[in-house]
């Protein structure tokens, strides 16, 4: 005799809910993911910034942008310490700079230059605040320097 009372649940049930949990899932990493990407890219956009002000700061002092590369090395140490495990994901390219001017870059590396859109790889700041990105290191221009939304 059929008992007509029985509760559970069927095998196509299970496998339904297990299929619909599991597409679920996969959006939600893919998003993660996204996310984390974009805030890595943020974070050195922020270092390059912080660079930046160290050189401000060092040119304020000594009146030439030459003697501060020590000051934007010290900066470059924000991807070290600041920027809690961005140093794995990005470095610093070039610090150059003369009495007048100077131009920083850091590289996407390891597993976020899979990640990050090929354009925004490199991304690059000059004196008067002229934001670049690239592909690669030598394919940075400041000339033809664009806020691109990559920081």
């Amino acid at each position: 005799m059929l008992n007509k009372n029985n509760k559970g649940f069927t095998l196509i049930e299970l496998l339904i809910t297990i299929t619909i949990i599991a597409i679920l899932g996969s959006i939600a990493v893919s998003g993660y993911r996204s996310y984390i990407v974009d805030a890595r890219q943020a974070a050195a956009g922020q270092s390059l910034m912080k660079m930046a002000n160290m050189m401000e700061n060092c040119f304020a002092l000594n009146q030439t942008y030459a003697d501060c590369i020590d000051a934007a090395a010290e900066g470059a140490g924000i991807l070290n310490s600041v920027s809690s495990g961005l140093a794995n994901h990005y470095q610093v390219n070039a610090i150059t700079a003369n009495a007048n001017q100077y131009t920083l870059s850091v590289s996407a590396i390891n597993s976020q230059a899979q990640s990050v859109a090929q354009n925004c790889r490199v991304l690059g700041l000059d004196r008067i605040g002229r934001r670049v990105s690239g592909s690669a290191v030598g394919s940075l221009s400041m000339a033809n320097a664009t806020n691109d939304n990559c920081f």
